[in-house]
């Protein structure tokens, strides 16, 4: 018995999570840092230095995989020593699309920034991404009329988890192909730069596929009239206006698109139309008026249509709206007294506008610039248009100033607060200031206007507490008498306090209380930084944690310094509970036949909960034969996968198989078999258990009937399946079960029996070399056998035997 195997390949996207390392500071008195380790109670140690610089970082990392990033990071200062320090990572795409490489060939860098650790100061890692692994390389295809030149394609496509990129090759000899002999040849070619599958082999060379045919293959071309078109204008840089026509072709053969093909266009007269075209599209321009016959020509078969071009047509009608109309309040505007008629040859005339009435009620205005549409009508050849245009109605007379905004337009107190040593008032000491001053319009209705400042305060102003007053002007507006505005703002600079603390973050286990950090860097609104003890408001039940998942909980602490008194915040991440320990199992076979372990086993979780998991077989794959040839147990040894345990170790699970004597007769009746078909996959399924049976009906399988009767007892038929093309196989074979185990394939123990060559229906198997998956069918029907067989099938031969009765006879009187 022969058979034919297809491997597949499946790409596996790794998730690598980010541990957060806590930072352990706190605050005593503003204005410098204390280093942990120096604090007594009720007093705070100074040292005056300051955070220069942070050590670059680099990693490397497959594609679409998530590197680890360092929990820490390396900070200079300006007294010479370094510290580590806690850092966050921000910018980093947890579905890995921060780290795609679609290259098979190239590395790819990104670079990362971190949260904000020490003032501005923040750490860089520069991440490599490795190439990206290639599934498989297309065959190159290319074609040609016999007697003709070939083209040779420069590239391949390369087929990767996510996408398809294409590659550069290098073709050997073209002396194969013969362009003057219709038939398909094959050229090897040398890829310029080597590609990496899944397996880590690399992959050097890609195949030319060359068709020479014998005639073109089309049968027909045939073109529509486009109507009578107007004459549009043809400029410089192109025309301005065209009219798509496309040529219908019909192909001899459906593996030539209509695009693969190469057609002529050509115009009889091109200065009444002229064309461009692309592939089976003409974009045709008309001149001038008159007739022009357009003509395709695809192989040898041409198609024509006569185009004809009349009289220009109105393109446009509408007025100038690049010139804005403004208007006092109150006041009617003055508007277009005509409109530009525009032709589609370019040509430009006027016609006359009656705008509808307005009132001076209209254009009354408001607090700030609005604007009123105004409708108009013109006639051109009988054709009436509608005309629109926007007035602009200056603001009203300023009645009196409410107060002031920011830059963004939110309003802002007066006076103005600011603290001592404000780092922003430093660096830009108008910063603090309103930009806008709010106002009410002579009709109650309230705007807003830009404040020039006479001048801007010092930066030694916002160093201590105090006060002080700024004047300025709203330029380019009056009150309402023609006086101008002025403003003036009052600036208190006050003590700083507690902005923020630093950010805590920790793990624990389900169960176990964390160690949170007794002190606390704290972060004063001038920018200085200190650290301060905390104290933490916890309770044992926070940390019960989950088996389902991570859980979070949000522990709030109290910090106090310098009479200031904040609640810092601590974010704990609960590991899941753990799985501890697997049941072993046991299994029973007759000898000779290989036991079917259990795809799952009950795993017990360090929270009590017990689940079934995946068990991975560690010797199973193949069973040595001669551990169930006789009578007798062995043991299997196996881990349990797809459970989380502490630190990713495995569970051990042990299996003890009994082989038991092999079953000869049975007092059980034979069963009938039904064969089913998947019109989605095109799969065949067969089964004997009714149950089966019934489920995959209701899921859209077409029963077939009876395929054949498999007796209650003889030498045993095996079943797998194949999760990744999700097809079944059968089989006698115990060499192939173990073969297709190997190489992922699922094994589902004993589907059936098979009866005595002598006596028994045999049951043929066949193969189809041309289908990706669900490539094998078995019947009984000798004559489907030999019609599957003259369409191109493998005949495979036997595959085992159903036992004679009255259910094995097929509608036409042959065995099934």
């Amino acid at each position: 018995m022969t058979s034919t195997f297809i491997r597949r390949c499946a790409g596996i996207a790794t998730a690598v999570a980010l541990t957060l390392t806590p930072c352990f500071v706190s605050a005593p008195a503003p204005g410098a840092l204390a280093p942990l380790g120096t604090q007594q109670a009720g007093a705070a140690q100074l040292i005056d230095r300051t955070p220069q610089s942070v050590d670059p970082i680099s990693l490397t990392t497959q594609a679409y995989t998530v590197p680890t990033f360092p929990s820490t990071a390396t900070v200079h200062w300006s007294d010479g020593s370094t510290s580590q320090e806690p850092v966050t990572w921000g910018g980093i795409d947890t579905e890995t699309s921060t780290f795609a490489n679609d290259s098979y060939t190239d590395e790819k860098t990104v670079t990362i920034t971190s949260e904000k650790i020490i003032d501005d100061l923040a750490a860089t890692a520069t991440v490599t991404i490795k190439p990206n692994v290639a599934l498989s390389v297309d065959p190159a295809t290319t074609w040609c009329v016999k007697g003709n030149s070939i083209g040779i394609p420069g590239e391949v496509t390369v087929h990767n988890v996510s996408n398809t990129s294409s590659v550069s090759v290098t073709w050997g000899s073209l002396s194969p192909i013969k362009t003057g002999i219709p038939g398909t040849y094959q050229v090897t070619g040398t890829l310029d730069k080597p590609v990496i599958d899944s397996q880590g082999n690399t992959i050097s060379t890609a195949v030319l596929k060359a068709t020479v045919l014998d005639s073109y293959p089309v049968s027909a071309v045939t073109l529509e009239n486009p109507g009578i078109l107007p004459v549009v204008k043809e400029t410089a840089w192109g025309t301005y206006d065209s009219t798509t026509l496309k040529a219908t072709v019909t192909t001899t053969d459906s593996a030539y698109a209509a695009d693969d093909l190469l057609y002529d266009w050509s115009s009889s007269d091109t200065s009444v139309v002229s064309l461009t075209s692309f592939h089976s599209e003409a974009y045709l321009h008309p001149l001038k008026e008159g007739t022009a016959t357009i003509t395709v020509k695809v192989g040898d078969l041409t198609a024509s249509t006569t185009v004809t071009v009349g009289p220009p047509v109105i393109s446009s009608v509408d007025i100038d709206h690049s010139k804005n109309i403004y208007t006092e309040p109150g006041q009617l505007p003055t508007l277009p007294a005509s409109a530009t008629v525009t032709w589609t040859d370019q040509t430009k005339t006027q016609s006359p506008i009656t705008w509808e009435a307005h009132s001076s009620e209209d254009f009354a205005g408001g607090a700030d610039y609005s604007y009123v549409r105004c409708t108009g009508h013109t006639t051109v050849n009988g054709k009436t248009y509608t005309i629109y245009a926007s007035v602009f109605v200056e603001p009203l007379p300023i009645d009196h100033l409410t107060g002031f905004a920011n830059s963004a337009g939110f309003a802002m107190g007066s006076p103005i607060s600011v603290y001592a040593g404000d780092p922003n008032a430093k660096r830009d000491p108008a910063s603090p200031l309103p930009h806008y001053a709010t106002y009410v319009s002579s009709n109650g209705e309230a705007g807003r206007l830009y404040i020039k400042w006479d001048s801007t305060p010092d930066a030694s102003k916002y160093e201590s507490v105090g006060s002080f007053t700024v004047s300025g002007t709203v330029p380019g507006s009056t009150y309402a008498d023609g006086s101008p505005i002025t403003v003036s703002v009052t600036v208190n600079v006050h003590n700083i306090t507690i902005k923020n603390t630093s950010a805590v973050e920790i793990r624990t286990n389900s169960g176990s209380a964390p160690t949170l950090p007794s002190v606390l860097r704290a972060t004063w609104d001038n920018g200085n930084v200190s650290e301060a003890s905390v104290v933490w408001n916890t309770d044992p039940s926070m940390w019960r944690g989950s088996r389902d998942s991570e859980t979070t909980q949000t522990v709030t602490g109290t910090l106090t310094s310098q009479g200031v008194t904040v609640h810092p915040t601590a974010t704990v991440h609960i590991n899941q509970a753990t799985a501890s320990s697997a049941t072993n199992v046991r299994v029973t076979t007759e000898a000779g036949v290989i036991p079917a372990l259990p795809q799952n086993v009950d795993v017990r979780w360090s929270n009590g909960d017990v689940t079934s998991q995946h068990v991975y077989w560690n010797n199973a794959k193949p069973l040595n034969p001669a551990s169930y040839a006789t009578v007798g147990t062995f043991t299997v040894s196996g881990v349990v996968t797809g459970a989380h345990t502490l630190n990713d170790a495995t569970i051990p699970v042990t299996a003890t198989v009994t082989v038991t004597e092999k079953k000869q007769t049975s007092d059980e009746s034979p069963i009938t078999m039904q064969r089913l078909y998947n019109p989605n996959t095109g799969e065949h399924f067969f089964t004997g258990n009714t149950a089966e049976l019934g489920q995959l009906v209701a899921q859209g399988w077409r029963n077939e009937s009876t395929a054949w009767t498999a007796p209650a007892a003889g030498d045993v038929v095996y079943r797998l399946y194949n999760p990744s093309g999700s097809e079944h196989h059968y089989t006698m074979d115990a060499n192939e079960v173990n073969t297709l185990m190997g190489i992922g394939w699922s094994f589902e123990g004993v589907g059936w029996r098979s009866a005595p060559a002598n006596s028994g229906v045999p049951v043929y198997r066949l193969y189809n070399p041309n289908a990706a998956s669900n490539g094998h069918h078995y019947t009984t029907d000798a004559a489907e056998r030999d019609q599957l067989v003259s369409q191109g099938w493998h005949d495979e031969g036997i595959a085992w035997y159903g036992v004679k009765d009255a259910s094995s006879t097929a509608t036409d009187g042959s065995a099934k």
